[in-house]
């Protein structure tokens, strides 16, 4: 849906998977800052970044995520949100910094040693 001026109306995009972005369109191994907001498929594409091994097996690293995450009050949404952050945080990749406002979160990567020394060893010296 497109909203323009307070209309909707249909509109066709089209999609890409996040290896074939980050590979070949942006074409960098590590991403320093990645900002999602995808009105819900935040759902099916963290898990993808923070818990599969997709992303590390073809090399690329993000250091941090600033993420919108869509969580409505509908008890199914918010028990499947409930079990993917669990498997993101079990995961031990990425800690969770901060949320705040409308469902913003900030994600910071705790296993790749260079991004645990360019954006937090600096905080404990």
């Amino acid at each position: 849906m497109n909203c323009i001026l307070g209309t909707q109306e249909e509109t066709d995009v089209v999609s890409i998977d996040i290896l074939t972005f980050l590979r070949d369109m942006v074409n960098q191994t590590v991403i320093d800052l990645l900002f999602i907001n995808n009105e819900g498929l935040e759902f099916d594409l963290l898990p993808v970044i923070a818990v599969g091994d997709l992303l590390k097996e073809s090399g690329i690293v993000i250091c941090q995520m600033n993420v919108e995450i869509h969580v409505s009050e509908q008890e199914d949404r918010l028990e499947y949100f409930a079990s993917m952050m669990s498997d993101v945080l079990n995961a031990r990749r990425f800690a969770l910094l901060h949320w705040w406002g409308h469902q913003r979160a900030f994600f910071i990567n705790i296993q790749h040693p260079m991004c645990v020394e360019k954006y937090l060893v600096q905080f404990f010296k």
